[in-house]
């Protein structure tokens, strides 16, 4: 069959290109009256060329095959429900995705998010906090220039001061062990003398470093009990609590600085626990060499010393810290054992308050000692628990 050209107008009629005007208006006149016909009958048979021409676009342009179109139709008119019922489920399932693809663009995408964040280019003023330098400590009075004294004694390192004592007085420094044993019989001008100078562990480093493997941080110092030479004698007065809390600083000038030391703990100990296998190990001199020991170790070292100590005090320790060691010797036991009398001491912190606060400053019931005291006094060592339960009551007395 031939193909036929139609055309369709404003009104979405058919036109033909190989009809005039005269003859199209007759066209659709009569096409008029039969559509006119046709929507008056009862049961009418829709014209399925003029519907779905009627649907396209106005003043467009179709070419179409009539006898494929009428196929096409009559098909369609036949088309089982089955068919319309998938189709049905075909719509009804794209529209399901419709909907979930819309949520998910929505909720991802098209959401409203938070104003995004705006940046000032302005260049702005930067604002750094510099501390002051600490005021330095005012160093003991009446001491004499260390330029003088290096000059008279060379292997002088400081000069100590306890108040309430007669410890007012150089301290001398060798670079061997050896020079330690000098300066423990002789004194200061090289004569020998069997008190001798109160003098650091040789393998100290009191010189400020920011190098842990220079820095050392536990600084001894020894010094003969000899009431005559007013070394280290008086010492003895920290086994007493009320002498503490008159004198909770010590204060040592090296040729380095000025510096001050709070005391936290005093104890008395068998000197032979460093060489003895029959006595408990304790070594109070602990981490006198530069580069020694762990953060953990050093503060396990400072309990144990607090674990020992005749008296509770307030003075914290934390592990950038450093301590002073002064030994003498103590004849608590009389003539039996190598008794050492020891005070402990933490330097004082370059911002932190110089003052020492012993209000609550009160006497360790259960002090640790060693196994010779045990035995020819009496009594039982304490645990750990017990120590740090009577530090506990020492500072909450209500509880």
């Amino acid at each position: 069959m031939a193909n036929c050209k139609l055309q369709i107008n404003e009104r979405g009629k058919i036109m033909s290109d190989d009809i005039n005007n005269s003859e199209q208006n007759e066209v659709f006149n009569e096409h008029e009256n039969e559509a006119e016909e046709q929507n008056s009958i009862e049961d009418p048979i829709e014209d399925p060329i003029e519907d779905r021409v009627e649907d396209q676009v106005e003043d467009k342009t179709i070419i179409f095959d009539k006898s494929v179109i009428n196929k096409s139709l009559e098909n369609g008119a036949s088309e089982p429900s089955e068919k319309k019922s998938n189709k049905n489920m075909l719509i009804s399932f794209a529209a399901s995705i419709a909907l979930i693809a819309a949520a998910v663009l929505f909720f991802f995408v098209l959401q409203p998010s938070a104003p995004a964040a705006t940046f000032d280019d302005t260049p702005t003023k930067q604002i750094t906090t510099t501390l002051p330098p600490p005021l330095p400590f005012e160093g003991i009075e009446d001491r004499p220039s260390f330029d003088e004294l290096l000059e008279k004694y060379p292997e002088t390192i400081g000069w100590m001061q306890v108040p309430g004592t007669r410890v007012n007085g150089i301290v001398m420094q060798g670079d061997t062990y050896e020079r330690d044993k000098y300066w423990l019989r002789h004194t200061k001008e090289g004569r020998e003398q069997e008190c001798g100078e109160n003098f650091m562990d040789f393998r100290c480093n009191v010189k400020p470093t920011e190098n842990l493997e220079e820095f050392t941080r536990t600084i001894v110092v020894y010094g003969h009990n000899d009431l005559a030479k007013k070394l280290f004698a008086d010492l003895l007065g920290y086994k007493k609590l009320d002498f503490y809390k008159e004198n909770p600083i010590i204060k040592f000038d090296t040729k380095y600085e000025n510096t001050e030391w709070k005391v936290f703990s005093a104890f008395i100990t068998d000197a032979r626990c460093l060489s003895d296998s029959n006595v408990e190990p304790f070594d109070f001199r602990a981490f006198r060499v530069p580069g020694e020991a762990t953060d953990v170790e050093f503060m396990d070292f400072t309990e144990q010393l607090r674990f020992r100590s005749l008296f509770f005090t307030n003075v914290d320790i934390i592990a950038t810290d450093q301590i002073l060691v002064l030994q003498t010797c103590t004849s608590d036991l009389g003539k039996k054992g190598d008794l050492r009398f020891i005070v402990c001491a933490r330097k004082t912190r370059p911002y932190e308050d110089r003052t020492v606060d012993v209000s609550n400053a009160a006497e360790n019931p259960k002090p640790m000692y060693f196994t010779d005291w045990y035995k020819i006094r009496g009594g039982t060592p304490p645990t750990l628990e017990e120590f740090h339960k009577n530090d506990i009551a020492r500072k909450n007395p209500s509880q």
